[in-house]
């Protein structure tokens, strides 16, 4: 993995923009990603986290593949209930985007609000979705 720092002084607001393939309105799109996280029958409950989709090896590693130490793509999962509706219906069993994002305008920070789409006060929305797990 690889730590990353800003060249210049003027600093951005990045953050991550989970389930998308687009950064909001302006917003600079720094990686393209997909989300990965530990398989579901395993113990560990791994972060999900923003991998990007251009992996590199180091060259002299050599890749352990002992089934219990990977990470797994997100997928959506939803019941036959909800396939029946055509906003999920696309999306059973494919895998879920993210990016990575520059703010445009500030330097403040992005907050994950989880079960509603108001902003605390004193924030500004950027994107609303579906929280899913």
């Amino acid at each position: 993995c690889a730590v990353c720092r800003t060249s210049t002084s003027s600093t951005r607001a990045v953050y991550i923009s989970w389930g998308t393939t687009i950064c909001p309105g302006t917003d600079a799109l720094l990686m393209n990603g997909n989300i990965l996280g530990d398989y579901y029958a395993h113990a560990g409950n791994a972060d999900y986290m923003c991998v990007t989709s251009a992996p590199v090896n180091p060259p002299s590693v050599e890749v352990a593949l002992d089934g219990w130490n990977q990470l797994y793509a997100a997928t959506f999962q939803t019941t036959s209930a909800a396939q029946t509706s055509p906003t999920f219906d696309a999306l059973v069993n494919a895998k879920l985007p993210c990016v990575m994002c520059r703010s445009a305008t500030d330097n403040t920070n992005a907050l994950l609000v989880p079960g509603t789409d108001v902003c605390p006060s004193g924030m500004t929305q950027a994107y609303y979705g579906f929280l899913m797990a």
